[in-house]
């Protein structure tokens, strides 16, 4: 088994779209180049692969083959500055802006072009930047592809899923500016796009730019005066938002733009419970455009004083500079002798995290194998490759590793399993995993059978055959495998899961002692290997909220304060289901304490984000138990 060359993954994708290699790489490269990608002459960086893929209307997600280490450099600080402004976490995200710059794009006009973007989106968030320099910034990052393209008129032009992001931030602006004539053409002409959007290319991506394109929508009538329309865009975003599993990237601002709508429908002079509950939500989140809509609140509504409290700090970040530079076209000799291939890249990852390779292919694969990978003298099964780079703090989700028919329908059966997850479609669900089992039997592969017995313990009912479960599938690659050596393991995040289900299966357990031991020896784990912010939150974020409940059954209050204390930036990049969870339980523990300082705030933040969970069950639950302990209507 091994992973196709990315010149035989474009190659049949072209083909399989009906293109020509005149109209595949018409704006990314030549049609010369194109062929020499195809025949395994020429290398392409992920950035113009992605292109290139997504044209076909295939997966934009990329192999793990870089031109170099600033290549790879530069393709994992584009994903983590869009992870930092969707967290509204903008000095990182600033700090990872001038690491691309300095490194000069690693020599690449696309990834220039994103960048550009980001910087704009980056400004645009701080709500503290010269609206016509953001446009005119967008206007010269899109003609990086685009070198014609008129700004106000994209009829008849195919658009990336930069691209379109993009002209949504023009369109953002200009709403801010009260453009309408000029916002209003543009929204047009992107429905019509959308609306174009092939059936079986309605993927993550074009959801997210539908996603976003409805909340730019519902942005402009309702600023316009048109409430009603406002409220079937804002609603077709929100049917977005819960159905596609969107990243947090909006998300408060569209509950707010929510409530607002439906305040203006409903004439009231007041502004509603429901309306603090997001802005407190957004203030612990750090919004920058908390300060605005509070100003605007105080304008339009009667009660809109008591908001004065919420208010967040803005920082202002000195103007970046991009000046027009020639770069390549992301394209390289696939023998040149600084190219990272997959065993390259697990071998720099490895060497610069400190990793022996005794420990990285323990369980995986033996010492000779993984010898062999990083010599590249080897090309490893699909389920090899994501256990190493799973150890080694990479994401896999940034990935796409195109195999054979096997791994193919591996990709498939767990693709099911997780769309039917997050439908909540108990029958569907049981009949993939199921799928998923007998597919990983049949093949016998251990990496695969362990991720079966993870997913078949999610289903049991009963704790006891669940706990059996996990255990089996940790053994297959830590046959050791004991609580009081966690910190002795490096740990992939299918492996932190395995052990956080384990951890569910025994608490509340008669034995405190060795359980919060347990506890606090799997969250130190987390810098082997070091991990970026979403990864973190990824491994952790039900790590932290067992160990939370783990502390308020055995009344730890003043450790979950510590603890919610020192985690304060990490909180900040979590899903608002495991956030209200953390703000849940450190309310409690101040309200236990007696500690009323920034209880109702923390209190409100908690349940705006049970409001964009959806979670009404929990809301009541929650301003029950802080009456009981304080008297306190929140």
């Amino acid at each position: 088994m091994s992973i196709l060359s990315a010149g035989q993954i474009i190659k049949e994708a072209r083909q399989r779209a009906g293109l020509t290699q005149e109209a595949l790489s018409e704006d990314i490269c030549s049609t010369v180049a194109l062929s020499k990608i195809e025949n395994g002459k020429l290398g392409v960086s992920p950035s113009t692969f992605s292109l290139l893929m997504e044209k076909t209307g295939s997966p934009r997600e990329v192999l793990p083959t870089f031109k170099n280490i600033d290549d790879y450099n530069c393709f994992r600080l584009i994903k983590e500055t869009y992870n930092d402004i969707t967290h509204h976490q903008l000095d990182t995200a600033y700090s990872h802006i001038q690491e691309i710059i300095n490194i000069n794009y690693a020599d690449n006009k696309f990834y220039r072009q994103q960048t550009m973007l980001l910087y704009c989106w980056l400004q645009y968030s701080n709500c503290y930047a010269d609206s016509q320099t953001l446009l005119s910034i967008i206007e010269n990052a899109l003609r990086i592809t685009k070198p014609s393209i008129s700004v106000f008129d994209i009829r008849d032009i195919s658009l990336s899923y930069v691209e379109y992001k993009g002209f949504l931030l023009i369109i953002s602006i200009l709403i801010d500016c009260k453009e309408f004539d000029s916002s209003v053409v543009l929204l047009s002409e992107i429905n019509t796009f959308i609306r174009n959007f092939p059936s079986q290319t309605r993927n993550q991506h074009n959801r997210e730019i539908e996603y976003i394109h409805a909340i730019t929508y519902g942005k402009y009538f309702y600023f316009t005066g048109d409430y009603s329309n406002a409220s079937d865009w804002i609603n077709k975003a929100l049917d977005i938002y819960y159905s596609e599993n969107i990243d947090a990237f909006l998300s408060y601002e569209l509950f707010i733009l929510a409530e607002l709508i439906s305040l203006k429908n409903s004439n009231s002079k007041e502004f509603s419970p429901k309306f603090e509950y997001f802005i407190a939500a957004a203030t612990f989140k750090k919004c920058a455009f908390v300060n605005r809509v509070v100003d605007y609140a105080q304008r339009t509504f009667s009660n809109a004083s008591i908001l004065s409290r919420y208010h967040v700090f803005k920082k202002m970040f000195p103007e970046l500079s991009f000046s027009e530079m020639i770069l390549s076209d992301g394209l390289y000799n696939i023998y040149d002798k600084d190219v990272i291939t997959i065993g390259r890249l697990i071998n720099h990852l490895r060497k610069t995290q400190g990793i022996s390779i005794d420990k990285l292919c323990n369980g995986i694969c033996s010492k000779s194998m993984l010898s062999k990978i990083e010599n590249n003298d080897l090309s490893p099964s699909i389920y090899v490759i994501e256990a190493l780079l799973g150890r080694l703090g990479v994401n896999e989700k940034d990935f796409t590793f195109y195999g054979n028919d096997e791994e193919t329908q591996y990709y498939r059966l767990k693709s099911n399993i997780f769309v039917s997850g997050h439908l909540n479609n108990i029958k569907q669900l049981k009949k993939s995993v199921s799928e998923f089992a007998a597919f990983a039997n049949k093949i016998n592969n251990k990496l695969v059978l362990q991720q079966a017995y993870c997913f078949e313990a999610q289903l049991c009912e009963d704790k006891n055959e669940a706990y059996t479960l996990l255990y089996d599938a940790i053994k297959l690659t830590y046959i050791d495998f004991n609580f009081e050596n966690i910190n002795n393991y490096i740990l992939s995040w299918s492996e932190y899961n395995i052990i956080n289900g384990l951890l569910k299966c025994i608490y509340p357990a008669p034995d405190i002692f060795h359980t919060h031991t347990a506890f606090h020896k799997l969250l130190s784990n987390t810098d082997k290997p070091p991990l970026n912010n979403k990864l973190f939150s990824r491994c952790h974020e039900s790590t932290i909220c067992l160990f939370l409940i783990f502390l308020d059954i055995n009344k730890l209050f003043n450790e979950t304060i510590f603890f919610i204390d020192s985690m304060n930036n990490q909180l900040q990049y979590f899903d608002p289901y495991s956030l209200n969870f953390a703000l849940y339980y450190y309310a409690l523990a101040k309200a236990n304490l007696g500690q009323d300082d920034s209880l109702i705030f923390y209190s409100k933040a908690s349940i705006g984000n049970s409001y964009i969970c959806n979670d009404l069950e929990i809301i009541n639950h929650f301003k029950k138990d802080i009456y009981k302990l304080t008297n306190i209507n929140i």
